[in-house]
């Protein structure tokens, strides 16, 4: 479940899902009573960008989630987002 995965690791990857030419890396980001509020995430060609290139993005994104919740008056919970 791509919620699951995204909560317990701060982000979530995915090529060719629902077009064989495109990927993605997300993150979630959380509000202030924990919800998800919204994601944001980073759209590529998988032509350019392939899963050698997750570990290096992946903490990009993941901190762009991270902070954005800290905006939205998030309160870290535990080790979530765990960063790559």
């Amino acid at each position: 479940m791509p919620a699951a995965v995204a909560r317990e690791q701060g982000f979530y990857a995915a090529f060719g899902e629902r077009n064989q030419d495109v990927g993605s890396i997300s993150a979630p980001v959380f509000d202030h009573t924990g919800r998800l509020a919204c994601a944001v995430g980073l759209g590529f060609p998988t032509q350019r960008i392939g899963p050698g290139d997750v570990a290096r993005l992946a903490s990009v994104v993941a901190r762009a989630g991270q902070e954005a919740s800290y905006a939205l008056g998030y309160e870290r919970q535990g080790d979530w987002p765990k960063m790559p």
